[in-house]
């Protein structure tokens, strides 16, 4: 068997990159061919998944655009889908979401949620039925511990891509006025800057918030951090932050 992969990604390896490539190892593991096609633009995401699809037998799209790509082909599709409620809300009323609706409510596609929040809001929208719904996975050993460290400080942590929906800004914005009441607090927005679209404008636009508020020696901004950094970081954290604007990426850090 043959499995093609399509994904739309920023440009940076987060949560669904990151789970993307433990589904690529998985089929190895069981001998499985597979091919990724991940883009950043809807354009060549289209090009490359339609150069691809003659040689799958399977397609297994990730998330909204992706769904879009595989168009009316009949081979086999599987849509692993998240984040239906922002989806529905951003998308309702273009034609991008009608298309993709009519994608995926053919009898032989089948749907994957990660909750039943997902599954029930797209049961409603897409007038069809969930196939299967499978729970987000977590390493629970690995960031069950960490490597104390000794402060002072009061330390607050906001873990996720920077980005409008993540919240970050108002995040600083909070912790402007929380440190007025607690001068001896520290905050940490960890997450790499989307180097595509409106991503470079937000990342200056929360360092200039930063230092437009004085708080250049509170705030840290250290971009892509790996695992264990971000571990270390969850355990020596007071307070963990979930700002966000809408649906999406709360799930993983906040278990975490």
């Amino acid at each position: 068997m043959k499995i093609l992969l399509v994904d739309w990604t920023w440009g940076i390896h987060g949560g669904p990159e990151e789970f993307l490539a433990g589904v690529d190892r998985e089929l190895h593991n069981r001998s499985i061919d597979t091919r990724i096609v991940q883009e950043h633009t809807w354009k060549h995401l289209f090009i490359e998944t339609q150069k691809n699809l003659r040689w799958a037998d399977v397609i297994l799209c990730f998330a909204f655009p992706s769904s879009l790509m595989v168009g009316l082909t009949r081979k086999p599709c599987i849509w692993i889908c998240y984040d239906v409620p922002e989806a529905f809300y951003k998308w309702y009323k273009r034609p991008a979401f009608w298309w993709n609706r009519k994608i995926w409510t053919r009898p032989d596609r089948k749907i994957i949620c990660s909750n039943v929040t997902d599954a029930y809001s797209l049961e409603v929208i897409y007038r069809r039925k969930v196939d299967y719904i499978f729970p987000l996975a977590i390493d629970a050993e690995f960031y069950s511990g960490g490597e104390r460290r000794g402060s002072d400080l009061f330390r607050i942590c906001q873990v996720g891509t920077i980005l409008r929906n993540k919240n970050q800004l108002e995040t600083i914005g909070i912790f402007n006025e929380f440190k007025k009441r607690v001068p001896h607090s520290h905050l940490n927005l960890v997450g790499p800057r989307i180097p595509t679209g409106s991503g470079p404008a937000y990342w200056n636009a929360c360092k200039f918030r930063i230092e437009k508020c004085g708080l250049h020696h509170s705030v840290t901004m250290p971009g892509h951090c790996p695992r264990t950094l971000v571990k270390n970081l969850y355990y020596n954290s007071d307070v963990y932050v979930n700002n966000l604007r809408g649906t999406g990426g709360w799930s993983k850090p906040s278990i975490r």
